[in-house]
């Protein structure tokens, strides 16, 4: 048996008496289940050239809509070369295609953006309803029935 200290930050010490070992232990179980609790979104991307084809656009919206609804954030990327950063507008007008074909399901986290060579957007799912409107839920029990 170990003396640990449980809480070292108040005034006097919270200290225990256990077994070290199974203190680790425990701690570290805890961690792990606190870890898997969590919900990472990972922002997956999509990239193409301003004189990508219709057909192909159709195939990275297919990908991009699995990818929302499985709650991932998705970045559309437009490679463009030195000569097509002349006509910026095509890219432009691919992006907001993808924002028009996927409707009310996203939300614009970053707008349509020029870095360079690079057009970027990123959108992310809306959030859905909570089911009522005041987030209340109610109840199904009539108060003149019998409990």
């Amino acid at each position: 048996m170990d003396l640990v200290m449980v809480a070292p930050q108040v005034q006097p010490p919270v200290c225990k008496i256990v077994d070290f070992g199974k203190y680790k232990y425990e701690q570290k179980k805890l961690q792990k289940e606190s870890k898997a609790k969590r919900k990472t979104q990972d922002v997956k991307g999509i990239k193409f050239k301003p004189g990508t084809a219709l057909g192909d656009l159709q195939i990275h919206l297919r990908k991009a809509q699995t990818w929302l609804e499985e709650g991932h954030k998705v970045r559309f990327v437009v490679q463009h070369r030195a000569r097509e950063l002349t006509h910026p507008e095509i890219g432009r007008g691919k992006l907001e295609w993808f924002v028009e074909q996927l409707g009310t399901k996203v939300q614009i986290e970053k707008p349509i953006g020029l870095d360079g060579n690079l057009m970027t957007m990123v959108v992310s799912p809306n959030k859905k309803p909570t089911g009522g409107s005041d987030g209340q839920t109610k109840d199904k029990q009539n108060s003149s029935e019998a409990v």
